[in-house]
């Protein structure tokens, strides 16, 4: 809206301008790097930020890796044509792509953001309109914002802002996010009211203490202990360290796997189910989460094994 509302114009762009989906994105730099000869191998995944064998990419492998290493430039810089990286290659066909999109009179979907908060920016009597209109603004996940999500959040300036955040699930670092994010809002929007989302309504008290445990081993815990170690314990841009807890039943014992293939496991899963079944417990009442699609499939495999096992997967 903001760019229909105006600010195309600061990009060369009309009111009516297209706005490429994936599938649009993967033709033009297709095409793109097809016009500037670039070579199975050139577009290394260090310009994404990550090191590979160069040599055995594919050129659907240097397409993909080329529309990350864009978004991500977008994302964190914004859609800049001085915009520098690791590689004059990239640099030649950012600059390509960013002249595709202008003459056919387009946007991708990281423009929206990281073009909308740019051209907020450069013109005071669309900030001023949008600004109006922006009486409260709600934002979750807000730990995976990343830096053209914050400058568009901090145009908008609302009088009325409220985040849901847990800097422990940052999980999009490879998308430019970091978790320091939640201390900078905290400095920037302060005095901010901070309300503790710790009471689990959903989980046994033996399940959310396995929960708290992991949380306080984990990495980003660590980082977040040593960074407060060193602070004033008022700082006011430290996000606060979250306690679990629940008003629920004690519920069962928490059995603990670790094996060191995914067909082990899915063997241990299977023959778990197997006993409880045996053992009366109602098919119902036994399900299977999974953080990804990939770790379901040797499970799936291993139930199919069986006779007389109906499952259904969901999602």
């Amino acid at each position: 809206r903001i760019l229909r509302a105006g600010g195309a114009r600061a990009f060369g762009r009309t009111r009516d301008f297209s706005i490429y989906d994936d599938d649009d994105t993967e033709r033009t730099v297709r095409r793109v790097i097809n016009a500037l000869g670039v070579r199975r191998g050139s577009a290394r995944e260090s310009d994404t930020g990550t090191e590979a064998n160069e040599t055995s990419l594919t050129r659907s492998d240097v397409v993909a890796k080329t529309i990350r290493a864009i978004s991500l430039l977008k994302r964190t810089a914004g859609s800049l044509p001085n915009k520098a990286t690791a590689s004059g290659e990239m640099d030649a066909i950012f600059a390509a792509y960013e002249q595709e999109l202008a003459q056919a009179n387009a946007f991708d979907f990281d423009d929206l953001v990281s073009l909308s908060a740019l051209a907020l920016g450069a013109d005071d009597e669309l900030l001023g309109r949008v600004r109006a209109r922006t009486r409260h603004l709600l934002i979750d996940e807000f730990q995976d914002t990343d830096p053209a999500q914050e400058r568009l959040i901090a145009q908008l300036n609302s009088p009325d802002l409220c985040v849901v955040a847990d800097p422990e699930q940052s999980i999009y670092a490879f998308r430019g996010t970091s978790p320091l994010v939640v201390e900078r809002f905290l400095d920037t929007w302060h005095p901010a009211t901070i309300i503790r989302l710790e009471q689990n309504y959903r989980s046994t008290q033996r399940i959310v203490a396995v929960a708290q445990r992991l949380r306080d081993a984990s990495p980003a815990s660590a980082l977040a202990e040593a960074q407060s170690s060193g602070r004033d314990a008022s700082s006011r841009n430290q996000p606060p360290r979250l306690r679990l807890w629940t008003e629920n039943a004690v519920g069962d014992q928490i059995r603990f796997w670790t094996t060191n293939h995914p067909d082990r496991e899915a063997s241990l899963i299977v023959a778990d189910i197997e006993k409880r079944l045996r053992d009366g417990c109602p098919p119902e009442e036994i399900a299977i989460l999974t953080r990804t699609h990939a770790q379901m499939r040797p499970i799936e495999a291993a139930l199919l094994k069986v006779t007389d096992l109906p499952f259904v997967i969901v999602g």
